[in-house]
């Protein structure tokens, strides 16, 4: 009796270290294809000048294949947020506290140039800016379901961008 209840003790042992072992695995392989999600969309935004109505469709359809995970995005600064991977209805807004979207894009700038003019006023000129990315996956188990939705965060090089979603949207 006593080899019994001590071998059951080890089997169990076994199987929760199996588990922990699965849990640790599937977050790995998760957290890497939103990686490379997250540099797809990033090289894309570069590719095409900034965020505009072309970036964002191939943005949505790269996105619709897979990612269907929507998360909070800050509500602080400027960030939009995608609410819709619909390429013919997009649906982007200034993001607000409380609603969830499919990824957040925020623009900022990293050089900011000060020129005087004619009249000897010193005008402030933005020259070059970056973009900050939010993504969203869910760590999900098999048997337990979705634990946890964690974000995948990501920046731009600077681009110089003369007109973008944000100012289509007097966002910024």
């Amino acid at each position: 009796m006593r080899e019994t209840i001590g071998s059951t003790w080890i089997y169990q042992l076994v199987i929760v270290f199996v588990l922990i072992f699965v849990a640790f695995l599937i977050l790995s392989l998760t957290f890497s294809k939103n990686y490379k999600t997250k540099n797809e969309m990033i090289n894309i935004i570069e590719k095409y000048d900034g965020v505009n109505t072309k970036s964002i469709k191939i943005i949505n359809n790269y996105l619709s294949n897979g990612n269907r995970v929507k998360g909070k995005c800050p509500a602080n600064g400027n960030w939009i947020g995608v609410k819709s991977l619909d390429s013919n209805n997009m649906e982007i807004e200034k993001v607000e506290s409380g609603t969830k979207y499919y990824y957040c894009i925020n623009k900022k700038w990293s050089k900011t140039k000060y020129v005087n003019d004619a009249n000897n006023t010193t005008k402030v000129v933005k020259s070059k800016m970056f973009y900050q990315i939010k993504i969203f996956f869910k760590f999900n188990l098999p048997i337990i379901g979705n634990i946890y939705t964690f974000t995948v965060d990501g920046t731009t090089n600077d681009i110089f961008v003369n007109n973008d979603i944000f100012d289509q949207k007097n966002i910024y």
